[in-house]
Order: C-alpha cells, then structure tokens, then sequence
C-alpha cells in the first residue's frame, strides 16, 4: 500500500512529560513533481538520511530508496527490485550518503555493497563478511562515509567495531573493543549487545553507537579512539538493567533480548551535536565533552498515541533545524513526519 499526503501546516503542541517536553510531530508535506508523481514508492520508512537539500529513505519491505528534498518534492527513486547491475533482491538494510554518493547494502545481499553516484548505479562492491547480519536491521541505518572511506558494522566475533572501505585499499578492521573491566565485555557479549552498531561521521570524528549499550565512542579520522560518552537518564538505565539481567537462553525458552525495545535505535552527528534517538526520545549531546544538552518526545494525533511519546526508530535533522522521522507502522497516517527541533542545533 503506497501513502499519498497532501499539503499539512506543522503544528506543535506541548505537554508535561519524563522527557522534559512532548511535542507533535505531523505528517511530511509532499509535493507532486511532473516527472516522478505524488506518490512515495515506501510503505514504511526505517532510515532516514539527509544530505544537503536532499532526504534518503529506506525501507527493509521496500526494494528501492526513496528520494525527496527538504521542501518536500517527491525526486526519481534510486534503485528498483531485481537481480541486475543496481537492482535490489531484498529491501534495503542500511545506507551511507556523502554528498552525491551513496552506498546501499539490501536484505538478500549482506556480502555485497552498491555504489551509486549522482542516483546512478556505478559499482558493486563484494567482498564485505557474509557475517555482517544486524540483528535488528528494522530500527535505522548503520553505515557512514567521508570523503574517501566507508564504515560498515563488524562484532565482536571479528574482533572489532566495524570495517572500513576504501576505493584503494583492502577493506580493514577499525575500531578496538577497549571495555574495562573485562567482565562487563563479557556480559555485553553474552548478551550481544555489541552486535548491532551505528555509526556517524562529522569531519574530523567517528562516532559509534551501539543498539543495546548505552555508550558511545568518539574516533579520530584514523579511528584512534579518543573517547567514550555514557548516556544515562532513568528510562535508559532501567532498559539497560532489563538487557543485562535477562535470563539465561535454554531449550523453549527464547533470547529475551529480542523482545526488548533498543536503547537507542538512531543516531546522527550534526553541526558539532550529536542526536541520540533512545527509548523513543531525542537526546542531544555536545560532541567535545559528551553532556547531555536536551532532550524531547514527539507524538502523533492519531489514534490512542494522541499526546503520549511515540517511540520513533529513525530520523535526521535538516541544515534548517526540521526533524524528519520514519514511520514503521501501517496505521499510521504517514509514512514519514516532521517537526522542528525544540531546542537550538548550533
């Protein structure tokens, strides 16, 4: 089931929370385009990427990305189902953009990295571990890129955070497992906390941050590792206490950790912030030092949600200051909402 949305005015309305404040998030305002329609060829969003003057979106259901711009028109949509030269067999796992270059990893082909430059297929890069699964693909995009190297998710069992891709050299481990003490490395892997990371670049850093562990590293352009940040609020540690203390997996009793919303489930770096989506509310966190800055839940005027804190699972933030949201549920109004951050991005 495809979504068409007319033309909306963003309204925000407040109330007393946890979070500090919740706000309303309403429905994107598309625009028809004479060439590509009014229609969004996604019937969920899962990532949210912005570029520019430019939104990427992607969807696990969905065998093709999504393009529109931050005013809201509908572009031509990158990539289509099949087996071909820039053809998706699955729906799309994860993303990284840099400027116009994008690289795109679908459900059916973990091994496999497609490059595309401009919206146009270039290469396809083979080659990646035929281990690198995420476990909980469904919540947001885990790749990043800079200029010249692309970061996708490693785990524990390759001895490292991630890999990084170059166009001129073999693909390399980065980032070190640095835990003291080494019992609660061993509690995170025994829970496999470590085993679904995002990352994030904004030059000179990498950021990683991990789905089930509330800490996020801090990394040089050569992914010497600078720092670590915790991200602790009441919400966060009590998730993260049910993750550790779960119990033991045996015969008819299934992983427990499955059934628990991540602690966090996005995670962007913008102008020298970096954005926390965890237990459904945004976090805001200076980069330098790691505090805590702001933080606030949106909801959504639809059905029993109305005024309660909707636990959104991906977003991004435009050059303006307009959140953008993925919706993942079908009855949703919208497959795709906005609002504008409460607090200052600078």
């Amino acid at each position: 089931m495809h979504f068409m949305i007319g033309p909306v005015f963003l309204l925000l309305t407040v109330t007393a929370s946890l979070a500090g404040e919740v706000y309303e998030a309403v429905p994107f305002p598309l625009q028809e385009n004479e060439e590509n329609g009014s229609i969004l060829p996604l019937t969920m969003v899962n990532q949210v990427i912005v570029s520019g003057s430019k939104i990427y979106l992607g969807s696990i259901v969905d065998k093709v990305i999504g393009v529109i711009d931050t005013k809201g028109r509908i572009l031509e949509p990158i990539g289509t189902p099949g087996e071909g030269p820039g053809e998706f067999r699955g729906g799309i796992a994860a993303m990284a953009v840099y400027k116009n270059h994008l690289w795109v990893v679908n459900m059916a082909d973990h091994g496999v990295m497609f490059h595309f430059v401009d919206g146009r297929y270039v290469e396809s890069i083979r080659g990646l571990s035929p281990k690198m699964i995420w476990r909980s693909p469904n919540f947001a995009n885990n790749f990043a890129a800079s200029k010249d190297t692309v970061v996708y998710p490693g785990n524990p069992n390759h001895g490292a955070l991630a890999f990084a891709y170059r166009p001129d050299e073999p693909r390399r481990p980065v980032g070190e497992l640095l835990f003291t003490p080494d019992s609660e490395r061993d509690l995170l892997e025994k829970n496999n906390a470590m085993n679904d990371t995002f990352w994030a670049y904004e030059d000179p850093y990498w950021f990683c941050a991990f789905t089930y562990y509330p800490v996020i590293y801090k990394f040089d352009r050569k992914f010497k590792m600078i720092d670590s940040f915790s991200l602790s609020t009441p919400s966060i540690d009590e998730a993260f206490d049910k993750m550790v203390n779960k119990k033991p997996e045996g015969p008819g009793r299934p992983n427990q950790r499955r059934n628990i919303f991540p602690i966090i489930s996005d995670f962007k770096a913008r102008k020298g912030k970096l954005y926390v989506l965890a237990q459904g509310i945004l976090h805001q966190m200076d980069r330098n030092t790691g505090a805590l800055l702001n933080r606030a839940a949106f909801t959504v005027r639809n059905g029993r949600l109305r005024g309660r804190p909707f636990r959104w699972r991906s977003f991004d933030i435009t050059d303006k200051g307009t959140i953008v949201f993925g919706s993942f549920l079908s009855n949703m109004d919208a497959v795709l909402y906005k609002a504008e951050l409460p607090f200052p991005s600078n």
